[in-house]
């Protein structure tokens, strides 16, 4: 009778130590799942930031906006030293012009006259 209760014993042993591995195992494949998934991510992070601008897509975008906002910019065609220095005389030399100020005066859309 001892034997058969060692042997049961071990059996309980075996089945709790497969059942043990068993579960390891499954939450090492979800581990590494969660891990590949956060790695997939990252390199879509990093590919989106270093891949070069989409010159339809952005232009579709910033003529939305000019389009919601179109009076944004309409300050500096206006402004006195700004039409002293744009000289429509000389349209082959491309002029440079250097804004500063604030976010959200204005210095990124500007419309321009049609």
């Amino acid at each position: 009778m001892s034997q058969y209760r060692s042997l049961i014993e071990k059996q309980a042993n075996l089945s709790e130590i497969e059942e043990t591995r068993r579960v390891r195992e499954e939450s090492n494949a979800n581990f590494k799942t969660i891990i590949e998934g956060q790695d997939y991510l990252r390199r879509q992070a990093v590919y989106n930031w270093l891949r070069p601008a989409s010159v339809e897509s952005d232009q579709d975008y910033f003529t939305e906006i000019r389009t919601e906002y179109p009076h944004t910019g309409r300050w500096l065609l206006e402004h006195e030293k700004f039409k002293l220095w744009f000289d429509p005389q000389f349209p082959a030399i491309p002029p440079l012009l250097w804004l500063n100020g604030i976010p959200g005066a204005g210095k990124f859309v500007c419309h321009t006259y049609e």
